[in-house]
C-alpha cells in the first residue's frame, strides 16, 4: 500500500484523491498495519498538489489519535482506526506544504508545534524543515526567529542522522549525485537529500535576507554579521543572492558607505555583482540623500523659528 500511495504521490500530476482512497483502504484491512511511512506519503501528495489544507487534517487526525482529541471535524479516514504518531518527517511534509501555498505563518506555526512536542515524542526538525522554516522568515521579515532557526539548524550533528552513513549513500548517474535513506519511524525512504550537518548557503541566505526585510532599526547590522559568520564559521562563499541581501538591508537603513564597501568586497572575492545588486547600492544612496535633505529642512525649520521669536 505505501508503494501504491508513493506512486500516486510521484504521478505527474499528483493524485492525492487516490492517495486517500488507497490509505483509507488500506487502515480498514485487517491483515495491513499500515505505518507512519504511507500516511507521509499521503501527506506528501497533497503538499505536491498544492492542497495544504488537506495534509494539516491528515496531520491533525494523526495528533488526534495519540492526544484523544475527537474534535476533529470531517473526517478524512475513519475515527476508530488507530493511527501512528506523526514523526518529523511529517511535520517537515506539512511544512513543505503551507511553504508551497506560501502559507508563511502556518509554516512557522507548525515549526513551533513540532519544536513544542518534539521532546514527547523524541523527535527533531531536520535540514529540509528548517529551511522551510527560515524560507518563512524570510518572506515575512521575521530576523529574530530567522537567527533561532539558523541557530538550531548549527546545531545539527551527525548524531541525528547516525543511522546513515557512508555506504547508505548510491550514485546516480553520471553526476553521482548522492542519495540517502531518510529515516523515520524506523522504515526507511529513498530518495531524501544527504542530511545536512550545518547550515549551507541556502540557510545563510534566507536568514539574511530576513534581517534585511525587517522592519526593525537597525537589524541590517545582523544581517552584514551572518554574512561574515558564514565564511569565516562554516566555510562557505558568500555568493551574489548572500551579498545582494545584505547590501538591501543597508539601502533600507540608508547606510549607503556600508553598502559600497560590500560591493568593493564582491569584486575583491570575484562574486559578480547584478542589476539587483546594483539598484540596492544606488536605493542606499538615495535613501541616504533624502534623510540628509530632510535633516537640512529640518534644521530650516529650527532656524525659522528662532529668528520669528
Amino acid at each position: 500500500y505505501s508503494t501504491a500511495i508513493s506512486a500516486c504521490e510521484r504521478s505527474i500530476p499528483p493524485r492525492p484523491d487516490m492517495a486517500l482512497t488507497l490509505l483509507r483502504e488500506a487502515v480498514l484491512e485487517p491483515t495491513v498495519q499500515m505505518t507512519v511511512v504511507g500516511y507521509n506519503t499521503a501527506i506528501s501528495a497533497f503538499a505536491r498538489a498544492g492542497q495544504w489544507k488537506m495534509a494539516v487534517r491528515l496531520l491533525d487526525e494523526m495528533e488526534a489519535s495519540y492526544t484523544d482529541d475527537t474534535t476533529t471535524s470531517t473526517l478524512l479516514l475513519p475515527p476508530h482506526v488507530s493511527k501512528p504518531n506523526p514523526d518529523q518527517v511529517t511535520y517537515g511534509t506539512v511544512m513543505a506544504a503551507c511553504e508551497r501555498s506560501k502559507q508563511w505563518k502556518e509554516v512557522l506555526r507548525f515549526a513551533k508545534k513540532s519544536l513544542m512536542i518534539q521532546k514527547d515524542l523524541n523527535l527533531q526538525m531536520d535540514g529540509i524543515a528548517l529551511t522551510s522554516a527560515l524560507h518563512a522568515c524570510q518572506q515575512l521579515g521575521y530576523a529574530d526567529e530567522a537567527i533561532y532557526y539558523l541557530d538550531l539548524m548549527k546545531r545539527l550533528s551527525s548524531s541525528s542522522s547516525s543511522s546513515c552513513n557512508d555506504d547508505d549513500y548510491e550514485h546516480n548517474g553520471e553526476n553521482e549525485q548522492k542519495e540517502s535513506h531518510r529515516n523515520t519511524r524506523g522504515r526507511q525512504r529513498k530518495g531524501a537529500r544527504k542530511p545536512l550537518q550545518g547550515p549551507d548557503e541556502v540557510a545563510y541566505r534566507l536568514a539574511i535576507s530576513a534581517c534585511a526585510r525587517s522592519r526593525e532599526e537597525g537589524r541590517y547590522k545582523d544581517g552584514i554579521q551572518l554574512l561574515n559568520e558564514m565564511k569565516k564559521d562554516w566555510n562557505l562563499k558568500p555568493d551574489v543572492v548572500a551579498y545582494t541581501a545584505a547590501i538591501a538591508g543597508c539601502a533600507d537603513a540608508g547606510e549607503y558607505q556600508i553598502a559600497l564597501e560590500l560591493l568593493q568586497r564582491m569584486k575583491e572575492e570575484e562574486v559578480e555583482p547584478n542589476v539587483v545588486t546594483y539598484s540596492a547600492v544606488i536605493g542606499a544612496c538615495a535613501t541616504a540623500s533624502a534623510k540628509a535633505a530632510t535633516r537640512i529642512q529640518d534644521d530650516d525649520d529650527d532656524d525659522d523659528d528662532t529668528y520669528l521669536v
